[in-house]
Parts: structure tokens; C-alpha cells; sequence
């Protein structure tokens, strides 16, 4: 029997059938590490502008815009928050007449820094988080009333996350 080169019909079909079934597995893995990977990206981008906001309110940072806004008044730039709807997170400080507010107002608070949310990824849930910074300590605000933790979701298509906000910026998963 003379020795043959080559494989077998069999050996083809044994490897197809395994290549087969790992593209499978990778394309129905892939859109879901797509996802977290994105609500991760929200998450973080959301907890800098949280630690940031925090930190101004705390060391009352103003925005030199801000006070060019309100000349004489830079105690109108020292509380800041953060907005968070849909796919919009802003960076602001609370310069509203009306103490009572305490979140953000649109056309009305001066916005810091604008960005988006990562494409797909909506927040819904508390919207407003104010830093009301009162050195050495912090107080949170959420949607206009003391509130803690103030909570809120980011949603991908049928992944969810929540999240809890804590008056140093702290942002953790429930």
C-alpha cells in the first residue's frame, strides 16, 4: 500500500465543522464585549467629571469664564455639578438667583465642559448632582434636594448598569 500525501475527506470536514463553530462563538461574544466595553467608557467619563466637579466645589475652584460671566460674584461660580440626560454630561456651576434651585438649570447655569456619552449609551435616573463645596466638607445635592447616594442608569441596548454617586465623587455599581 503506497503512503499517501494529503488529508482525508474526513480531517476537511472535522476542521471546517471546528472553524465553523469558533466563528459562532466569537460573533456572538463580540457585540456583548462591544457593549460592556462601552458602558465602561460611559462609567469612567462620568466618574472623572463627577471627581472633578467634587474637587472644584470642595477647593472652590471657579472657572475664570464663569466669573467673567458674573463679574462681582464669584460666589455664584463655586458650587458645581454634573448633568447627566440621555447621552449629554455637563460640567457646570450653579449660577442661578434662586438658592432654592440648587441643580442644573438650562440657559441659566454656566456649562464648564460639554460631552456625549459613547454612542448608544443612555443615562437615566437622578439627572443632577451639585457639589456644594463648604470647606473642609462636601455636601451633595441631587435634582435639588440632599440625597445619598443619588442614583442613576446607563443603559445599551438590553444591558444595564447601576450606579450609586456619593458626596466625594465615589461612583459604584449596585
Amino acid at each position: 500500500m503506497p503512503a499517501s500525501s494529503g488529508f482525508t475527506l474526513l480531517e476537511v470536514v472535522v476542521t471546517v465543522v471546528i472553524i465553523g463553530i469558533m466563528i459562532t462563538i466569537l460573533t456572538v461574544a463580540f457585540p456583548s464585549t462591544r457593549d460592556s466595553q462601552a458602558l465602561l467608557l460611559a462609567q469612567q467619563k462620568i466618574e472623572f467629571t463627577l471627581r472633578d466637579a467634587q474637587k472644584r466645589a470642595l477647593q472652590e475652584e471657579r472657572d475664570p469664564d464663569c466669573l467673567l460671566d458674573n463679574p462681582g460674584e464669584p460666589a455664584r461660580c463655586s458650587d458645581v455639578g454634573v448633568f447627566i440626560d440621555g447621552q449629554t454630561l455637563l460640567l457646570f456651576a450653579d449660577t442661578g438667583d434662586d438658592a432654592a434651585d440648587q441643580q442644573y438649570s438650562p440657559g441659566i447655569d454656566y456649562v464648564i465642559q460639554q460631552e456625549e456619552l459613547p454612542a448608544g449609551v443612555v443615562a437615566t435616573g437622578d439627572k443632577s448632582f451639585l457639589f456644594l463645596g463648604q470647606p473642609p466638607t462636601i455636601e451633595l445635592l441631587v435634582d435639588g434636594a440632599v440625597k445619598n447616594p443619588g442614583r442613576f442608569e446607563l443603559k445599551l441596548g438590553t444591558t444595564i448598569v447601576r450606579l450609586a454617586v456619593y458626596p466625594y465623587g465615589q461612583l459604584e455599581r449596585e
